[in-house]
């Protein structure tokens, strides 16, 4: 049995139920039917008027859950409807393709937190990051870690101020500067156990821009948050001493950019027409 009503733009409901009872508590819940038969039930060949069809042929996907409902099919043996010849396929098809690649681009685009098993790595479900970002558009997160561009001056002298403090890091931390002691320390990995080799600071140069490069996003994330609004932008809090640094680092790299502006641009140093890298100097 199929429900006749017709919501306000004129579409038919598509409501369709297998018993008598489950077809009359449709009608009475959602468009207000009162049942005019009274007790005694229906005299033997009256028709009644109701507001369903009978004789609907119909089936379902899932017993339970979102496929449940049923939708009606052409009985066995029969000829579906055939449109009319001002009916345009091709255009119903490609309106319809457009709409599946415009759903999945939009799930796409979406983070959504995966199912517990089959998270791929449990450091992303330990730390919350999913339920951290699952708000927001996975293409607008990613132009945030995005590499420095042109028009982004400041991000450009702050991430090449931190290639200048890795450098300088891997020239003091050497035995001759503070001693092999603090560089056994420096590589514990856990408290209660001995460590077997000192921290080496010249590793592979393939393996310090790896490592260089995830503190250089969390960088780019946190001061390009900053120019976004506050509804939109992401959720992370600071503690107050942490604002109070990043505003200061700020105004510094903002003042350096508007001096050197006026010095004649942020163009190539002495440092660099020697043939400096930035990430490390051999």
């Amino acid at each position: 049995m199929k429900c006749q009503f017709q919501d306000s733009q004129g579409r038919p409901y598509r409501f369709i139920a297998c018993q008598v009872p489950n077809i009359q508590q449709h009608c009475r819940e959602e468009h207000g039917w009162s049942n005019p038969q009274k007790k005694g039930g229906q005299r033997k060949g009256e028709v009644r008027d109701v507001p369903w069809r009978s004789g609907v042929h119909c089936q379902h996907f899932f017993v339970r859950g979102p496929g449940a409902q049923y939708f009606e099919v052409h009985p066995a043996g029969s000829s579906p409807a055939r449109p009319s010849g001002d009916v345009d396929l091709e255009a119903i098809k490609h309106k319809l393709s457009q709409a599946m690649q415009q759903a999945n681009e939009e799930q796409r685009r979406q983070i959504t937190e995966p199912e517990e098993s089959r998270e791929p790595n449990p450091w992303l479900r330990r730390v919350g990051w999913v339920e951290h970002s699952e708000a927001f558009d996975r293409e607008e997160l990613r132009a945030l870690v995005a590499p420095v561009k042109g028009n982004e001056p400041e991000l450009e002298v702050l991430c090449k101020a931190f290639n200048w403090l890795i450098q300088d890091a891997q020239y003091h931390c050497v035995r001759q500067v503070v001693g092999l002691e603090a560089l056994f320390e420096a590589n514990r990995k856990e408290v209660d156990k001995e460590v077997q080799m000192p921290f080496d600071s010249w590793m592979d140069i393939t393996t310090i821009m790896r490592y260089t490069e995830v503190c250089r996003q969390l960088m780019c994330y946190i001061f390009r948050s900053k120019g976004i609004e506050p509804e939109k932008r992401p959720g992370f809090e600071l503690t107050e001493r942490q604002q109070m640094a990043i505003d200061d680092v700020w105004t510094n790299v903002e003042e350096f950019v508007w001096w050197k502006e006026e010095q004649g641009g942020l163009g190539s140093g002495p440092e660099e027409e020697e043939g400096e890298s930035d990430v490390e100097i051999e």
